[in-house]
């Protein structure tokens, strides 16, 4: 059994992932949508930069 604030966590992280992956569509580059986002993983500068984005967005 799940616990409220579990469910809001999920949810959470799916919003943000769904924001995310829409930002990273409008992004004009020759990287790959996976490879944008391997990149994010490993860059915490990109991963910033995307996340002022989402502020925008």
């Amino acid at each position: 059994m799940r616990h409220g604030r579990e469910d809001a966590q999920a949810e959470n992280v799916g919003w943000l992932r769904r924001m995310v992956l829409a930002v990273l569509k409008q992004i004009k580059t020759k990287s790959s949508l996976n490879g944008m986002r391997l990149k994010a993983g490993w860059d915490e500068a990109y991963m910033e930069e995307i996340l002022l984005k989402i502020k925008g967005f």
